[in-house]
């Protein structure tokens, strides 16, 4: 609810104190869009979107990591289309339901983007959505921070050390898995450049 939510942001601010958080989830949820429509409906959003097949293989190993996953990867990619059948439509359908598969198991879902851009799309202009590759943030961090103070009217801080956080190590993609997740989100990935108007390049 909206004073639950509200209690996630600092109390106390300066007058034009900017203030925000970070969900990734949200991306995903069915129901986040109309959500936070109802009680921000000015907010600015910003997307960080990275190559699905490491986004999928990072997943992966948090979900480890965490000892919430118990499968190897490919096991778990097989076992993803029934870990997740029919809950996004009862999270569509109960606004009370929560799904841990949803949540943790979503390797391969997470990274088809563009029917969960359209979503935010459908309720928000898309004007106040900024779009970025994790690639540029992690490779270009002061170009693309620069871009994303831009958007949000501020001005940028220039000595941000741009430490990375959340940082799951682990062995390297096996070849064979990362050609087969590549075959899977070739397609998705047209899917999106068309939805987008530009090309993320990612192969």
């Amino acid at each position: 609810g909206l004073d639950w939510y509200l209690g996630q942001f600092p109390a106390g601010l300066a007058p034009g104190t900017l203030t925000g958080e970070a969900t990734p989830y949200a991306l995903f949820h069915p129901l986040a869009p109309r959500r936070l429509r109802e009680i921000a409906p000015e907010a600015k959003l910003i997307v960080l979107l990275r190559n699905p097949v490491d986004r999928a293989y990072s997943h992966y190993l948090l979900e480890r990591a965490r000892g919430d996953e118990l499968l190897e990867f490919s096991a778990a990619l097989d076992a993803e289309p029934h870990r997740l059948k029919d809950e996004e439509a009862r999270l569509s359908r109960d606004p009370t339901y929560r799904s841990a598969a949803h949540r943790h198991y979503s390797y391969t879902a997470r990274g088809d983007y563009a029917p969960q851009l359209e979503r935010w799309f459908e309720l928000f202009p898309r004007e106040q959505l900024l779009i970025v590759r994790s690639e540029d943030l992690y490779r270009r961090s002061a170009e693309t921070f620069a871009r994303v103070a831009g958007f949000l009217g501020i001005e940028p801080e220039t000595r941000a050390p741009f430490a990375a956080h959340n940082q799951t190590s682990g062995p390297p993609l096996d070849r064979r898995i990362r050609a087969r997740l590549s075959r899977h989100f070739a397609r998705l990935n047209g899917r999106l450049a068309d939805l987008l108007g530009w090309d993320p390049g990612w192969s």
